[in-house]
């Protein structure tokens, strides 16, 4: 998982027409191992996407007419598709990220302050990314996250 977080004072906006793949890719071959404590607020983003028009889109039309022929899936001669979904959901909380096949680790600390810190208290953008094909599995963004004071929270560490 890859958190982009700017400056407080540069408006995400600002920052989002630059990402692009090959900066990306760039910011993941030069990561640096360090250690850091990172406070990141626990969220959930799911999204639902009807891909009947998609579907169709790409010339596949019969599977949503009423004489389409699905007897190879069902012996119900009636039957038909309405309506194909896709949903995805991820959620990062304090034991990583959870969504699909993909995972990341969220590093929080209840120890004095040692390493640099990472406080994620305004608008970020995320993305959860393949590491060995560079795949872009999820990516989204983060506008409202609750505000995180390091003193205050019990966090437990990794």
């Amino acid at each position: 998982m890859m958190i982009v977080l700017s400056r407080q004072e540069v408006p995400l906006a600002t920052l989002e027409p630059l990402v692009k793949a090959q900066l990306i890719e760039e910011w993941a071959t030069s990561v640096k191992k360090q250690k850091v404590e990172v406070y990141l607020p626990r969220f959930t983003i799911e999204q639902e996407i009807d891909l009947k028009d998609a579907l169709k889109g790409v010339g596949i039309t019969e599977v949503f007419s009423q004489s389409a022929d699905l007897t190879a899936m069902s012996d119900n001669k009636e039957l038909y598709l309405s309506k194909a979904v896709h949903k995805s959901i991820l959620e990062v909380n304090e034991e990583g990220s959870e969504a699909a096949a993909a995972s990341g680790m969220i590093a929080i600390s209840r120890m004095a302050v040692l390493y640099p810190q990472i406080i994620v208290d305004h608008p970020f953008l995320f993305l959860v990314r393949n590491r060995i094909k560079g795949t872009i599995i999820f990516m989204g963004r983060v506008m409202n996250p609750e505000a995180m004071n390091p003193s205050v929270h019990d966090f437990e560490e990794l």
